[in-house]
């Protein structure tokens, strides 16, 4: 039982403080510059956690047996979001022509991107591509919530216990040294989690990126290069 209930915790916040950390920093590239092309990459990542908390419902409502199209879905799914943030930063920064020329010339006849988009097109992209956080946050906390009312309540508190603690971050009600503390040690925390629980893409990507985040030389020089941009 204890054993159980640590394991659901730690992929529970895992799930939830993952995500979290990826929507501060999307907010934190749009808030500087308005750089969407920066917070492309946070975008993606809060997408792949979202496939694999479908994933993880999925997983409960079948009992496990859910089809291989779902697997897929929930991988490839995500993937291409990078791809699709990218394609809505162009058009949010007025490059649309780019993107145009660059994939007519490739593309056959059927699939070319049109002359011009629409306007009323261009504000759906541009609302996309700023409220994209704020959209997966809901159907994360709403993912949450059902796997409240399926039974896995040690993994859905701990989830929600995480966006609660980015609320806190947010309103600046937490000290400076519970915010220190965070910053140093729950990352790590997150990194297990999604270890624990989560897609083939989710644990490669965590396993890729998460662990640079832990040694602050490489943190620094990659937060450096990015700013220069």
């Amino acid at each position: 039982m204890g054993i159980a209930f640590l394991m659901n915790g730690l992929a529970g916040w895992g799930r939830g403080y993952g995500f979290v950390e990826e929507k501060i920093g999307e907010d934190a590239y749009k808030k500087r510059g308005k750089n969407y092309y920066l917070a492309v990459k946070y975008q993606a990542v809060q997408a792949i956690a979202l496939g694999s908390l479908v994933k993880k419902v999925a997983e409960i409502i079948f009992k496990g047996n859910i089809s291989f199209t779902t697997k897929l879905l929930c991988n490839v799914v995500p993937l291409l979001s990078i791809p699709f943030f990218t394609f809505l930063a162009a058009i949010h920064h007025g490059k649309y022509e780019h993107i145009r020329d660059g994939w007519n010339k490739v593309a056959p006849k059927s699939l070319k991107f049109p002359e011009k988009l629409r306007d009323r097109a261009v504000d759906v992209f541009r609302f996309l591509s700023e409220q994209s956080g704020d959209l997966f946050r809901i159907a994360m906390v709403a993912g949450l919530i059902a796997l409240v009312a399926l039974g896995q309540f040690v993994y859905a508190a701990f989830g929600l216990l995480a966006f609660k603690f980015e609320e806190a971050l947010r309103t600046g009600a937490l000290s400076l040294k519970v915010r220190l503390f965070a910053e140093t040690y729950l990352p790590a925390v997150g990194f297990i989690g999604a270890i624990i629980d989560g897609t083939l893409l989710d644990r490669f990507i965590t396993i890729c990126t998460e662990p640079l985040g832990f040694t602050p030389k490489i943190a620094l020089s990659i937060q450096k290069a990015v700013d220069y941009l």
